[in-house]
């Protein structure tokens, strides 16, 4: 099966990252620690450090990719210079297989 990569197609990958941030399985951290009012230490009396990951924000993971296959859409209909990505790394792999795959098929 051929897939044709389009706008309308880019869009629809974009709706259903937004649906999987917003899924009952997505279960932020950050979320989560503040429903438990801020607790300062853990269960275990260890204290919990600002960039400890296990209360991180995990929903801008997913923005991030959003927002840099919006910025690829935007890119293609000439409505944005080409620019460095807000946290200045490079794409995804996978993101940049497809924008590689994309660059002309796009209308």
């Amino acid at each position: 099966m051929k897939i044709e990569v389009n706008k309308e197609f880019l869009e629809e990958i974009v709706k259903d990252i937004a649906e999987l941030c917003d899924s009952s399985f997505h279960v932020c951290p950050y979320d989560e620690w503040r429903a438990k009012d801020e607790p300062e230490c853990r269960e275990d009396g260890s204290p919990y450090l600002k960039w400890d990951d296990d209360i991180q924000c995990t929903c801008e993971e997913f923005d991030m990719v959003r927002d840099k296959i919006t910025h690829l859409i935007e890119e293609s209909e000439g409505k944005r210079e080409k620019t460095e990505y807000r946290n200045g790394e490079p794409p995804a792999e996978e993101v940049s297989n497809l924008i590689d795959k994309a660059e002309g098929e796009i209308k």
